[in-house]
């Protein structure tokens, strides 16, 4: 079926309408206040760092031991993890 509206109406009406003049200060005031948060969880993140890394590092190194105690351990559910 065809339909009644002409090509370029058709893709005009299917576009998305730009925002108003009035929503600009909101979406700019939305941006700052995102940048703000993320400021403030690097800020909280940072005396986390040391440990995160430690906790990474040790992870990795550990996980050989993970595989073979699933493996070899005669319940699963005793295996970590």
């Amino acid at each position: 079926m065809v339909s009644p509206m002409p090509v370029g109406e058709r893709a005009a009406a299917s576009a998305a309408p730009a925002p108003l003049r009035e929503d600009r200060p909101r979406l700019v005031m939305l941006g700052l206040v995102t940048l703000l948060f993320l400021a403030l969880s690097v800020w909280l993140a940072i005396p986390l760092l040391p440990a995160l890394t430690w906790a990474m590092a040790l992870a990795i190194i550990a996980w050989p031991l993970h595989v073979w105690m699933v493996r070899h351990v005669a319940w699963a559910g005793l295996a970590p993890g």
